[in-house]
């Protein structure tokens, strides 16, 4: 059998990528980078996703991962497509059933079948591997009609390693989609439980606590805007509404309204920590404290639920405590 090939950069490119992400490891990789990456654009243009501190590590390491990696494979194989002259000559490869044959425009070779390590089939590609590393490869189209009987020559060579079954086939889509799964799951799960877009506003120079108080009947009126809740906060951060509590994942802003404009506070993570001569130190922020239930005697139904943030310069976000402020609301309105 005389096959005859001639690899073109496009296609060996295509190749080297799909060497790369076959892998699980790399599946798994870039699925964990894109979730960074999209995780932390997302934060950054008002996305509330649950993180303490801005994903400045997170979102450098998707972008390496997503564009960089890819990036490098690019150069990777350009740079061995024209240093390697070999992988652009005319190369004819004979196979009989006890040698492989191999003769270039400026080489020839050949070994027996005994030395072949294994032999991968790809969607589009036949590789000869020699050992661990290093492959000959070839289109599948340049066998044409020879494609099978091949295949039968390398099945009757049981020391050969290959994976023309399709049950390995089978088990390898299975554990690549294993890997996947997660992410999958994730994906749907945030698509599906994603909260009502709220707006809080803020009185403007108001620093201390803040709690929302919702399916309160005699509280602030519903109201929206742009699809997007917006719950007016009192000059004293407290705040009944006749909203429902929402349920989800979170996408929420805080702003000051001054003279018609708005001004956004940052919001940072309930275990933010601050650091000692920051230049950010006299920086307006929120810190989310999360929800608060409170229910009857019996344990069974809710007196409310509430959600409980604080306001103020950032030296000062850990100087004000939620206890006091609600142990008050809860004994003159609940109880």
């Amino acid at each position: 059998m005389l096959i005859e090939t001639k690899l073109e950069f496009n296609k060996y490119l295509r190749l080297m990528f799909v060497l790369t992400y076959r892998k699980p490891i790399m599946v798994f990789v870039t699925f964990a980078g894109l979730t960074m990456l999209f995780s932390s654009i997302f934060y950054f243009i008002g996305f509330k996703i649950p993180m303490d501190n801005p994903p400045y590590y997170q979102l450098a390491t998707g972008f390496g991962t997503v564009i960089l990696v890819p990036f490098s494979i690019y150069r990777s194989a350009k740079k061995n497509f024209t240093t390697y002259g070999r992988l652009q000559e005319k190369i004819f490869y004979e196979f009989t059933q006890d040698q492989i044959k191999i003769s270039g425009e400026t080489f020839n070779s050949e070994f027996s079948w005994d030395k072949t390590y294994k032999i991968l089939e790809l969607n589009n590609w036949i590789l000869i591997y020699q050992n661990r590393i290093a492959a000959n490869i070839i289109p599948k189209e340049s066998f044409g009609e020879n494609l099978d009987e091949f295949k039968r020559y390398v099945k009757n060579k049981p020391r050969i390693k290959n994976n023309f079954s399709p049950v390995k086939k089978i088990i390898r889509i299975l554990l690549i989609s294993l890997g996947i799964l997660p992410f999958l799951l994730i994906g749907i799960v945030y698509f599906f439980s994603k909260a009502e877009p709220e707006e809080f506003i803020i009185p403007n120079d108001y620093q201390g606590e803040v709690l929302v108080f919702f399916e309160q009947h005699d509280g602030a009126p519903i109201k929206y805007s742009d699809g997007k809740r917006i719950y007016e906060i009192p000059d004293d951060g407290i705040l009944f509404t006749q909203f429902k509590w929402n349920v989800g994942f979170s996408n929420r802003r805080f702003y000051f309204l001054t003279d018609g404009k708005e001004i956004n506070i940052d919001e940072v993570g309930q275990n933010y920590s601050y650091e000692q001569g920051k230049p950010d130190s006299d920086m307006v922020s929120v810190m989310n404290k999360g929800p608060y239930f409170y229910k009857s005697a019996d344990g069974i139904n809710y007196l409310f639920r509430a959600h409980e943030f604080i306001v103020a310069n950032r030296k000062s976000l850990n100087n004000y405590s939620m206890e006091t402020k609600m142990d008050s609301i809860i004994e003159t309105n609940f109880n």
